[in-house]
């Protein structure tokens, strides 16, 4: 496997992890009626996945491979943050109907 897949491998996994500290925080939370994740806007919750992300990267329970740092994962926590969405969309496209 070559260099680059190894990285992009990382940061698929880095993305991952983040989404998993903001499910465990309870900042991403699944529609009621569907699996799809949704924001709840808790900022607090989003302070304590960066904690909890750098808790886990000191205790060992996260591994950091390739030369990624604490900065890359709390930068996929940031995008994943950036990202998530505020209502479901099947939800929504239900409700327009």
């Amino acid at each position: 496997m070559g260099a680059s897949k190894r990285l992009l491998e990382e940061q698929e996994r880095l993305e991952q992890i983040a989404t998993m500290l903001l499910k465990e925080t309870g900042y991403l939370v699944a529609c009621e009626f569907h699996e799809t994740l949704v924001a709840n806007g808790d900022e607090q919750a989003v302070q304590a996945a960066y904690r909890l992300a750098n808790s886990r990267v000191t205790s060992g329970a996260i591994e950091l491979n390739h030369g990624f740092k604490r900065r890359d994962l709390t930068d996929a926590i940031k995008a994943a943050v950036d990202n998530a969405l505020d209502e479901c969309p099947t939800c929504q496209k239900i409700d327009e109907e």
